[in-house]
C-alpha cells in the first residue's frame, strides 16, 4: 500500500517540476545555493557531499565552485548499478565527468580519491541530498532505488564511533516540499531543507 502511495506522490511531484522553465530552475537553483552557501553548515563544513543534478533537479554547479575555492574537500557520488551501492569520490577544479546510466555526470574513480569515513575522524561532515520530494519534517521521497538510505545509515552508524557531526539537508525547489510524506523505517530523515526560500529546518 505504501508503495503505491510513494509511487503516485512521485508523480505528482514530477508533473510539478514539469511546470518549471529552464530559466525558472537555473534562478531557484542560484537563490538556494547562495542560502546554503551563506550558512554556518557551510561555513563550518570540512567535507561537502554534493551531486550532479539531474535535469529535473536544482543544480549545485554554484557550491561545488565555491567549494573548491573555499579549498574544502567536495566529493561526488558513484553510483553501482549492478550492486545498488553508491561511494563518493573527490574532485576539483580540473575534475573530468562521465556520465552514467542515469544520464547523471560523475566523477572518474580512477581519478579521484574515494571518501573514508575512518580517514575523517572528528570531522564536519554536510551532504546535500537529492530527492523527488521532502516534507518539512525532513522526510525524504527518492527515487525508489535506496542508495542514499543506505549510504547515509551506514554513514550514521560510524559517527559516534569517529566523532563525526554530519549535517543532512534536501536540496531541492520548494515546489517539491510538502507534508506528510509516506515513509518507512528504512527512509533517512533529513536536518534540513534548501529551496530557493530558505533553509528550512526540520520539525520533529
Amino acid at each position: 500500500m505504501i508503495q503505491e502511495e510513494k509511487k503516485e506522490a512521485r508523480r505528482i511531484l514530477k508533473e510539478k517540476i514539469k511546470m518549471l522553465s529552464c530559466e525558472t530552475k537555473k534562478q531557484f537553483s542560484d537563490t538556494a545555493a547562495g542560502f546554503f552557501l551563506s550558512s554556518d553548515e557551510y561555513k563550518n563544513a570540512d567535507i561537502i557531499l554534493s551531486f550532479k543534478a539531474m535535469e529535473d533537479e536544482p543544480s549545485t554547479e554554484k557550491i561545488t565552485v565555491c567549494a573548491v575555492k573555499d579549498k574544502k574537500q567536495i566529493f561526488l557520488p558513484v553510483i553501482e548499478t549492478d550492486s545498488y551501492e553508491m561511494d563518493f569520490y573527490r574532485i576539483d577544479e580540473s575534475s573530468d565527468f562521465i556520465k552514467n546510466s542515469f544520464g547523471t555526470l560523475e566523477p572518474h574513480k580512477t581519478q579521484a580519491g574515494r571518501f573514508i569515513a575512518e580517514n575523517n575522524i572528528g570531522k564536519k561532515i554536510a551532504i546535500l541530498v537529492p530527492g523527488r520530494g521532502f516534507s518539512l519534517k525532513g522526510e525524504r521521497l527518492g527515487r525508489g532505488k535506496g542508495y542514499y538510505d543506505r549510504y547515509i545509515s551506514i554513514l550514521e552508524e560510524k559517527a559516534s564511533k569517529l566523532n563525526l557531526k554530519i549535517f543532512k539537508a534536501g536540496f531541492c525547489f520548494y515546489t517539491q516540499t510538502q507534508s506528510p510524506f509516506p515513509s518507512e523505517e528504512h527512509d533517512v530523515k533529513m536536518d534540513a531543507v534548501i529551496t530557493e526560500s530558505g533553509i528550512i529546518f526540520s520539525k520533529s
